[in-house]
């Protein structure tokens, strides 16, 4: 009996350490696979940031906020390669930059089929703080997507996310499952102050879907804020309301933006948007690409100590 004990036990010590060299090799295999598919983003000689080749050849993607701008000439680099390309379509929303590229371009990575569900392994490729071909693990943390806001935007980014840290200088990088199928795009993190909290804000694969089949600019409308939950605020904000009180605070008020120009400020709430009732800062940020840049929504809008107000103004197209 202790005898086939033990033999069970070293056959499962062996089927383990077999197991773990059939997924290292499986691993290199997927690295190469994506890193022939990734470059670095350089503009002016410097790195700016990461990206990868499309699945259509002569196109590839990097994050808007790594380019900042439309018709942007750009260089891409993966190790003794290099291509020029130029800046075609954004679609800002979702912090993505499609990029027309010259020259025959390698093959790309394929989107992936249908939306990775929670827990799933998923890997980053790209060039964190200066350093080439950095390959980082990450898991799918919900099954949904989300709001967050991104001050080098000015505005919210549609996103879902992943638990993995993903330092400066990967954004635009390639986060791929373990079939090497292009799951999203590297955009932002969750930081407290510098502080990373190690949750990495990824752009959608569909995003990137509907980029290069239209090849034309998605707008994106906006406040001129950002938006907080009520349950965020502290105590001596919340005692000056009703229990019953609901809606979004308003943050980060642009004072050259639509509800900065109505007097509006930090610590204003927003109660509902157009007859939408408010609760979240999702459902803020969605209700506001609902809207129409040419026609006044209406606002019902609460300062703490005051009435409720009725405000009428129309948001306006960001870039």
């Amino acid at each position: 009996m202790y005898r086939s004990v033990l033999f069970l036990l070293l056959a499962l010590a062996l089927m383990g350490s077999m197991l773990s060299r059939t997924n290292a090799a499986d691993q290199a295999k997927l690295y190469q696979k994506v890193a022939a598919a990734s470059f670095e983003v350089h503009a002016n000689g410097r790195l700016a940031g990461s990206g990868w080749f499309a699945p259509e050849k002569g196109w590839a993607f990097t994050a808007f906020h790594v380019v900042g701008s439309r018709n942007k000439a750009l260089e891409l680099h993966n190790g003794k390669k290099s291509w020029k390309a130029v800046v075609h379509a954004i679609y800002p929303l979702y912090d993505v930059a499609l990029l027309k590229v010259e020259g025959e371009t390698p093959e790309g990575l394929a989107f992936e089929e249908q939306f990775s569900p929670v827990g799933e392994e998923l890997y980053l490729y790209g060039a964190p703080l200066y350093r080439h071909g950095v390959w980082l693990p990450g898991r799918v943390a919900r099954p949904d997507l989300t709001y967050e806001w991104m001050a080098e935007l000015k505005g919210a980014i549609g996103c879902f996310h992943v638990a993995g840290h993903a330092p400066k200088g990967v954004s635009g990088g390639p986060w791929v499952n373990s079939q090497g199928e292009l799951v999203g795009l590297q955009s932002g993190t969750m930081s407290l102050g510098n502080a990373q909290q190690g949750i990495s804000f990824v752009t959608p694969a569909s995003a990137m879907i509907a980029l290069l089949e239209t090849k034309k600019d998605f707008p994106v409308l906006s406040l001129g804020c950002a938006f907080e939950e009520l349950a965020e605020q502290p105590p001596s904000f919340l005692n000056k309301l009703s229990k019953e009180q609901t809606g979004v605070v308003l943050k980060v008020v642009m004072q050259d933006g639509p509800l900065g120009k109505a007097g509006l400020q930090d610590g204003d709430i927003l109660v509902s948007l157009d007859g939408v009732e408010l609760k979240t800062r999702n459902d803020a940020y969605a209700a506001v690409q609902k809207l129409d840049s040419k026609k006044p929504a209406k606002l019902v809008v609460l300062r703490a100590g005051d009435q409720a107000k009725i405000l009428e103004l129309a948001p306006v197209k960001l870039f």
